[in-house]
């Protein structure tokens, strides 16, 4: 199997989750079994809403927020990590339970990709064309957090 970069695989055993930062061809294993490769949820799919990464571009950077309403931040059940792809970098912050879904990377890039990892519902994906200019102040407070 030929994996490919920046792509995210799962162990169907003790759900490790990897991210291929080097391609090869060779099977990821882990406890046995093969690792699954993650297909990114979209738009069209049921649990957008409570998943959808909008970004803005705001002084200093690009804020991504996640979901139409706040989703869930618990220990099981949370957002645990938000990924920005621009420019050929990867930009990625990981939240703590209760930490609100909201985060700002300092990259400035007209288009991005966001990759969001729900612990219960997996892999969601949006690529803006054009990032929007927001009105708001970023809360760069809020987003570097050590989890315990």
């Amino acid at each position: 199997m030929e994996t490919k970069r920046f792509q995210i695989y799962k162990c169907p055993v003790c759900d490790t989750v990897v991210e291929i930062l080097h391609q090869w061809s060779m099977e990821l294993v882990c406890c046995g079994p093969a690792m699954v490769p993650l297909r990114a949820k979209t738009r069209r799919q049921d649990g957008w809403a409570d998943h959808a990464p909008s970004v803005q571009k705001v002084p200093g950077g690009c804020r991504v927020a996640i979901g139409d309403s706040p989703h869930p931040m618990t220990k099981s059940h949370r957002i645990e990590w938000v990924e920005l792809v621009a420019d050929g970098r990867s930009h990625r912050q990981f939240l703590c339970p209760s930490q609100p879904t909201e985060v700002v990377f300092t990259v400035k890039s007209a288009t991005a990709t966001v990759r969001v990892y729900c612990t219960v519902h997996g892999l969601w994906q949006s690529t803006i064309r054009r990032i929007p200019v927001s009105a708001s102040s970023p809360k760069f407070g809020q987003t570097r957090m050590a989890c315990s």
